[in-house]
């Protein structure tokens, strides 16, 4: 797959890029090697984008792999990657925040609609989205995660100050150095459903609205020992 490296002389003093090379809908990688990179329309390629400072974009950030900034990301519509998301600073889009695998930023992650991830979502400060924050993994702030919808992980979730969630939120492992709040729409009377807080354990916080749902560990089990018939022939099943 091919690359394009896009040096200083691509961008004018404002950081505007100039060059002639359709950014929009380019087959290959994408590196960035000036500080300041800003689209007036969108980045689009099919491998991945990897910039010294930082990515903005008036419409779109999409890659087919990842995204990796050494400042920060912002797009003026949505921020998608077939891979991770890793910026040095903060990202923010004013649509949505999709990626394949991780989502980290040493600052805050910010997103009028919704963040989904395949991987963690990892900041040393806040999350924030209008709607929900969903990922196959972990959640992890060092101050607080706010959701417009419905906050889960199929791991932990956990946050330096508060936990705040329009509807419900589930996980495995729950934890907040101070409170955690779920059901507090104020677009609709939310039912008794959409304002669980469903874990199997609360490691840390205070649980200052919604109904909290333990759920116990479900053990595995084994079919070790167990006979079964398989034309006509019975066999006995033993662990791997």
């Amino acid at each position: 797959m091919k690359t394009l490296t896009l040096t200083d002389a691509y961008f004018d003093s404002t950081g505007i890029y100039i060059g002639k090379t359709d950014i929009s809908n380019f087959d290959g990688n994408l590196k960035i090697e000036a500080n300041y990179a800003r689209f007036s329309e969108s980045v689009k390629v099919t491998g991945c984008i990897e910039a010294r400072g930082c990515i903005e974009a008036g419409d779109c950030i999409d890659a087919g792999g990842s995204i990796e900034a050494g400042s920060y990301i912002d797009a003026g519509y949505f921020i998608k990657a077939g891979g991770s998301i890793e910026a040095g600073s903060h990202i923010e889009a004013r649509d949505c925040i999709e990626a394949g695998g991780y989502i980290v930023a040493d600052e805050l992650i910010n997103v009028r609609g919704s963040i989904e991830a395949g991987g963690y979502i990892k900041t040393s400060d806040s999350i924030e989205a209008g709607g929900y924050i969903k990922t196959s993994d972990s959640i992890e702030a060092g101050n607080s995660i706010k959701s417009g919808g419905s906050i889960k992980a199929d791991c932990s979730i956990e946050a330096g100050n508060s936990i705040k969630a329009d509807l419900t939120i589930t996980c495995k492992e729950l934890s907040a150095r101070l409170r955690i709040f779920a059901g507090v729409c104020t677009w609709k009377v939310p039912e008794e459903s959409e304002t669980l807080i469903t874990c199997q354990k609360l490691i840390n916080g205070t649980v200052a609205y919604g109904k909290l749902n333990i759920i116990e560990k479900k053990e595995a089990t084994s079919c070790a020992g167990k006979v079964v018939e398989i034309d006509g022939k019975k066999y006995k099943l033993v662990e791997a």
